[in-house]
């Protein structure tokens, strides 16, 4: 026979478990409700589906698809996880405008990048499709050939001048100076725009390979009969580096390069202004052209 004082010990116990209950499935709940409403992207990436990936991680995600065609060499794969991306155009050619993107932003700057984008504009112009990729990568370098080993030195070789050679004389008017490197510049992207607040404007963007600004690059602008204005990217430094802009004049058809740079052998291009309408009214056509630098 349970006594009274046995009794008085016993109900606590299932009340205290009762709570001890509640109190682990009240946390439970909460867990749930922090990570899935309060925090749901605190794994970021991680573990997304292809196409929840963010726009830069789709982009070297198509990286990796090239690098696996690569291995396989099987295109029918390789499509495949295009679309699991949920393309927006034709797979192929949203590979293309990735690897254009790509170039244009810094991923060029390693030798690893140049050859994963070779991959890719390999992988896409496969398809039938093309790219500015092509025109961004530079070629690629052989791989470096192992040194033989040197041969011993011959005990009878030519000693060593014991003073150190005088330089070079001077020729007349001063010494003859180094001559710079050649670049090249290709016309990246030419785009027309409509503002009636900047009219029949021609704006410049003078880029590298690396898509950084390149100051002091010449610029020239022909019109007839026989005129020409030979002018510098990076002279409005609020603009930055790669800038520089050039105001046209009524009824002139105008004759754009940067064969103002020595040995470079760029198609000229022709534009002349002509009226054009847009969301801000009424305006004269302008244009951006940017170039980059080989």
């Amino acid at each position: 026979m349970i006594s009274p004082q046995q009794k008085a010990r016993s109900l606590p116990g299932w009340r205290g478990q009762l709570l001890i209950a509640l109190c682990i499935i009240s946390g439970l709940i909460t867990g749930v409700v922090i990570t899935r409403l309060i925090k749901p992207g605190a794994l970021g990436n991680a573990h997304a589906l292809p196409w929840q990936l963010r726009a830069e991680d789709r982009q070297h995600y198509m990286v990796a698809i090239a690098l696996d065609y690569a291995q396989r060499g099987d295109a029918a794969r390789a499509l495949e996880q295009l679309v699991a991306l949920g393309p927006q155009q034709d797979p192929w050619q949203e590979l293309a405008d990735a690897a254009c993107a790509l170039g244009s932003s810094g991923y060029l700057a390693s030798s690893s990048g140049i050859r994963a984008l070779h991959l890719v504009v390999e992988l896409y112009r496969g398809q039938g499709r093309s790219g500015c990729a092509e025109r961004l990568l530079p070629p690629l370098e052989p791989p470096a050939e192992k040194p033989s080993a040197s041969p011993v030195p011959d005990a009878r070789a030519t000693a060593l001048p014991s003073k150190t050679p005088l330089p070079a004389r001077p020729q007349r008017g001063g010494f003859v100076p180094t001559r710079p490197a050649q670049r090249r510049f290709d016309l990246l992207e030419l785009r027309e725009f409509c503002d009636p607040a900047r009219p029949a404007l021609l704006e410049f963007a003078i880029v590298d390979l690396r898509g950084r600004g390149i100051p002091g690059a010449r610029i020239r602008v022909g019109w007839p009969p026989q005129q020409e204005n030979i002018f510098l990217s990076g002279l409005q430094p609020e603009r930055g580096d790669a800038f520089a802009d050039f105001v046209m004049q009524e009824a002139v058809e105008y004759s754009i390069d940067m064969a103002a740079n020595e040995s470079n052998d760029s198609e000229a291009v022709v534009l002349g202004r002509q009226a054009c309408s847009g969301e801000q009214g009424a305006s004269l056509t302008s244009y951006i052209l940017r170039y980059v630098a080989r």
